[in-house]
């Protein structure tokens, strides 16, 4: 199987008119869940790290194991702030046809892409609107 056939198999295209949509919006992307995840992760590492360690299991673990909990709770934390910061510059484009009840979604474009759509069909549309006479 050739690669052209591999890729048409997965890309597929799907052509919209603009005389068929409906309306276009842009809902962006929050980053409070993953900041949320990241507050928590510190709450429990400083749980870990500091109230426990008075209890002589927990303080035998985490002098022994304490790099490697340090290092998995840090890679988490950071993996959830990278998380939030790209959440921020992402969004989803929710466009809606006249003759379908369904809208096409298509979720973590990037924001200024977007906004590009959205501009270029609301021209298209009112460019349409004009020659109409609606």
């Amino acid at each position: 199987m050739s690669h052209e056939m591999i890729v048409r198999s997965f890309l597929r295209e799907r052509r919209i008119s603009y005389r068929e949509i409906k309306s276009v919006e842009v809902y962006s992307k929050s980053m409070i869940p993953p900041l949320v995840t990241s507050i928590l992760l510190t709450a429990a590492q400083l749980a870990i790290f500091f109230s426990l360690k008075g209890v002589d299991p927990i303080n035998i673990i985490i002098e022994h194991y304490g790099r490697s909990i340090l290092i998995i709770f840090n890679i988490f934390l950071i993996t959830s702030l990278a998380l939030a910061f790209a959440r921020v510059k992402m969004a989803t484009l929710k466009i809606t046809l006249l003759r379908s009840d369904e809208s096409l979604k298509l979720h973590y474009l990037p924001r200024s892409t977007c906004n590009r759509i959205v501009e270029n069909v609301q021209a298209s549309l009112q460019s349409y609107e004009c020659k109409d006479g609606v």
